[in-house]
């Protein structure tokens, strides 16, 4: 009977220890490390740096006393709308010899499309709440007066015509429409279903419509070749937003602005004849750029947008 009662404390205190042993065992084991697999850092984006001109002194004329309303460069000379009246004048780079080239007033003037040469212009105006078009030739200065139902507007590069939307609700109609710069010998080549776009003749036969910029909604740039029988629309850039864009003056050329979904943290991107966007490192919009002849890009970069 002793004998039993100290095999079963004999084995009673071994499990203890046992026990024990494993807990402390456990306890200051050296750990065992488990291999981590670092995930590696996403590529940046590649951007196109532009370095600006070395600082210096620059003189900066005042060419005008008056708010001006889409000022242009021809031959040397600035030529621009009077906002107070719509007078269009012309003065050189230092504001020092103003000239007048219209007397017709053009009251609450909105802005004006240049022609490539500019000989001709479109001026979009507003009378009585309803926003008007007219034509306007410097050579014969006479003005015409546009249908109402004409909305965005181009001239061709290097013809006497003009591309715009035309939207007549009463006939469920919106399409693309070529014509003499005089608004006759119209010809619709396209039915679109977007109302507020922007429209660019970049090239003789080449369109490109954007929609309106937006910050909360995603925008497109779609071009169209007005050559073949049947006409289509290619994407050229696709959902971004607050989309403007900007060509060089041979077309050859483009610049284009983003931002954020909430309208802020613009980028301007480059896209050069038969390329892709590339990105810059200018944080601006490309209706603050400007192209050269030689296709060199100057722009103003805000503080705060």
């Amino acid at each position: 009977m002793l004998n039993k009662r100290l095999i079963i404390f004999i084995l009673a205190i071994s499990g203890v220890l046992i026990i024990a042993g494993f807990i402390l065992w456990l306890l200051f084991k050296t750990p065992t490390k488990i291999p981590i697999t670092e995930k590696p850092a996403p590529e940046e984006e590649i951007t196109i740096p532009i370095t600006p001109q070395t600082e210096g002194e620059f003189t900066i004329f005042k060419l005008s006393d008056v708010a001006v309303i889409s000022p242009i460069i021809s031959d040397n000379k600035v030529l621009y709308y009077s906002k107070l009246n719509g007078n269009v004048l012309k003065t050189d780079f230092e504001g020092k010899s103003i000239q007048p080239l219209t007397n017709i007033a053009i009251p609450n003037l909105i802005t004006t499309v240049w022609s490539f040469d500019k000989s001709q212009t479109i001026n979009i105006y507003q009378e009585n709440d309803v926003v008007k078009k007219v034509l306007f030739d410097f050579a014969s200065q006479k003005a015409t007066q546009l249908d109402s139902k004409i909305k965005s507007i181009s001239f061709a590069p290097n013809q006497n015509k003009i591309a715009y939307q035309f939207i007549d609700d009463s006939l469920g109609k919106n399409t693309l429409t070529i014509a003499d710069s005089n608004g006759l010998n119209w010809k619709d080549i396209f039915n679109i279903r977007m109302e507020n776009i922007r429209l660019y003749w970049t090239k003789d036969n080449l369109l490109t419509l954007t929609s309106a910029p937006s910050g909360i909604v995603k925008g497109s740039a779609l071009t169209i070749d007005t050559t073949p029988k049947i006409i289509s629309l290619k994407k050229l850039i696709s959902d971004i937003y607050g989309l403007t864009i900007k060509y060089s003056p041979d077309g050859k050329n483009l610049i284009y602005s983003q931002t954020d979904q909430y309208g802020h943290n613009p980028t301007l991107h480059l896209i050069k004849e038969g390329g892709v966007a590339e990105k810059t490192n200018l944080n601006t919009l490309s209706d603050k750029c400007a192209f050269s002849k030689n296709n060199n890009i100057y722009c103003a970069i805000p503080k705060i947008i």
